[in-house]
């Protein structure tokens, strides 16, 4: 007869635990007849951990959690678990300086709970659980404002220069949520000799590996702003759904003002955050196309996640402060 495995249950499975929430659960153990066991040990864990940066380097780990306790041991050398159906209740605190969960290319931040049978002369019986963790976005509170835009001058044209064309995107945020609809406000300058026949939007995920923890974490994706030499760090970036395109017609040396929606993916649910080991964030590509043209574009950092309690404070108190008076009475000259 073959032995059922310990099963892990979690009591909240339908969204993820936040940095100080206690996750509970209960180990289940249904045995049929008496189990040879001397203990059952119950261990649970929260780390970060990346490997293969490069071929020299050994896996790095950094815990930010590592717990075991013995929940049970034979009494007497008896080494019998009495047949019946057995729970374990558990309970664990989360650290307040939890990471978000993640899997990456090179790296990976998880928790997991775990459960072993120590058997005497037999294989050990062991079962783990994930859960999910996340966290809200510690960012300055500008972030989450109002009427943010970029605008750059890029050069039209395949090897020759056509002219330049100026562009100019606004955003109501740099924050933003998974499944959630923004419009996009492009202004385009056609300075150029050739028409431009689209704009477009790129959606993209960025992750910055280290081989090794850092006391200070890299906030930033670029090589010469990371201590860590070429070959002790890493760079993956990944497109993460098909550009959204908007087909015009905008003659040369003339501008216009066109609107367009653009939908972040809801499977994206890991927030930015940055840590001693890995930092993850994503960004936009804003563009457009010219005839006889290949594809020119800008670059753009924004955060996914909630927002935290102060950037919505500080957020609201600027909306309150931009509010334009409308008791003051008009000007007036004699």
């Amino acid at each position: 007869m073959s032995l059922s495995r310990p099963i892990i249950t979690f009591d909240q499975t339908d969204k993820p635990y936040y940095p100080g929430d206690n996750v509970t659960g209960v180990i289940t153990i249904n045995n049929e007849k008496p189990l040879e066991a001397r203990s059952i040990v119950v261990s649970w864990r929260g780390k970060s951990k990346v490997s293969g940066v490069n071929l020299f380097e050994l896996p790095c780990v950094k815990y930010m959690f590592n717990k075991t306790q013995v929940t049970w041991v034979a009494k007497e050398g008896q080494n019998k678990i009495p047949a019946g159906n057995h729970k374990i209740k558990f309970s664990i605190n989360l650290p307040k300086d939890c990471l978000p969960t993640f899997h990456g290319l090179l790296g990976k931040v998880d928790y997991k709970v775990k459960v072993m049978i120590d058997r005497p002369r037999k294989f050990d019986l062991k079962a783990e659980g994930e859960f999910q963790v996340t966290r809200k976005l510690e960012l300055p509170m500008r972030m989450g404002i109002n009427d943010w835009f970029f605008k750059t001058d890029l050069r039209s044209g395949l090897i020759f220069s056509n002219g330049p064309v100026t562009m100019k995107v606004t955003l109501n945020s740099l924050v933003f949520l998974p499944g959630q609809t923004i419009d996009l406000t492009f202004h385009v300058a056609n300075n150029s000799s050739e028409e431009i026949r689209r704009i477009f939007a790129k959606f993209y995920k960025r992750t910055h590996y280290h081989a090794r923890v850092q006391q200070s974490p890299c906030k930033e994706f670029y090589n010469h702003t990371c201590p860590l030499s070429c070959f002790q760090q890493a760079n993956v970036r990944n497109k993460v759904r098909n550009a959204e395109k908007m087909k015009i017609s905008l003659g040369p040396y003339s501008e216009q003002t066109y609107s367009m929606p653009f939908t972040f993916p809801d499977n994206e649910t890991t927030p930015s955050f940055h840590s001693g080991l890995i930092t993850h964030g994503y960004f936009m590509e804003f563009g457009f196309r010219s005839k006889n043209s290949v594809d020119k574009a800008m670059m753009c950092t924004l955060y996914m996640g909630e927002m935290g309690d102060e950037m919505l404070l500080g957020a609201d108190k600027i909306s309150e402060e931009k509010k334009p008076a409308v008791d003051a009475p008009p000007a007036y000259e004699e």
